[in-house]
Parts: structure tokens; C-alpha cells; sequence
């Protein structure tokens, strides 16, 4: 799926407007309570760095926002699964809270053939 397009900045985005991006739009047996999706939304330095080592185990950028520049906001998917890399800057704008300096999530990301995939990232070229 292309990505798609948002003429906001991510600082104009609100959390409405992203869980509206992309959603299944097939009829469905579920309640108006029930959620439509979930995943986790990592909080990185780089969006772009964190969203390229995502993307080389196999995601794919289906949502950026800003659409042209430093993103501030990329969705990723594969096969059903979905995440979000936002700046560390997404919680103080959207909710007036900090990150902390500890653990803030854990993700599991299973692959075919583990020891390809560590060799290829060992061998790619660094970025900041």
C-alpha cells in the first residue's frame, strides 16, 4: 500500500487523526466500542533512522507525516502487524507528559532466518 498523504505537520495531528489512517473499511460484525486496531507507538530521536531498521526487517511505510522533510510520524505494517515511530516530542505535545529515561516498551519481532537478518544489519551502513 502507498503511503499516504497529509498536508498537517505533526505537531497539527491529533491521535483521532491517526487512528482514522488506514483503518479496515470492510462491514463488520463488531460493537461501535470495540477497537478497530491497536499497536505499539515507539518514541525515537530519529523517525526516520528508527523507521529504516524497522522497515529492513520487512515493514512498510504506509503513513509519514509531515509527507516531505523530517517526518515526525511513520506507520509501518507487515503482515497484518502495525506499528508507529513518533518524535520524543509527540507525548509533550499531545499530552503535556515527558518520556522517561527507562524501559517504555518491549517488542518482539519474529523472523525466518534470525542469523541473515543480524549479519545484514551488522554489515549495513551506519547512520546517525
Amino acid at each position: 500500500m502507498p503511503a499516504r498523504s497529509c498536508r498537517r505537520s505533526c505537531a497539527d495531528l491529533d491521535s483521532t487523526d491517526i487512528l482514522n489512517t488506514g483503518a479496515d473499511e470492510r462491514p463488520s460484525t463488531r460493537s461501535s466500542s470495540d477497537p478497530v486496531r491497536a499497536f505499539p507507538v515507539i518514541f525515537a530521536r530519529s523517525v526516520e533512522v528508527t523507521s529504516a531498521f524497522y522497515e529492513s526487517l520487512g515493514f512498510e511505510r504506509h503513513f509519514q507525516l509531515p509527507t516531505e522533510g523530517e517526518p515526525g510520524y511513520i506507520g509501518l505494517r507487515r503482515d497484518g502487524g502495525e506499528i508507529a515511530v513518533v518524535t520524543r516530542d509527540w507525548p509533550a505535545q499531545q499530552y503535556s507528559a515527558a518520556v522517561g529515561d527507562g524501559v517504555r516498551f518491549e517488542m518482539f519481532v519474529y523472523v525466518e532466518d534470525v542469523d541473515s537478518h543480524v549479519e545484514r544489519l551488522r554489515t549495513a551502513p551506519q547512520t546517525d
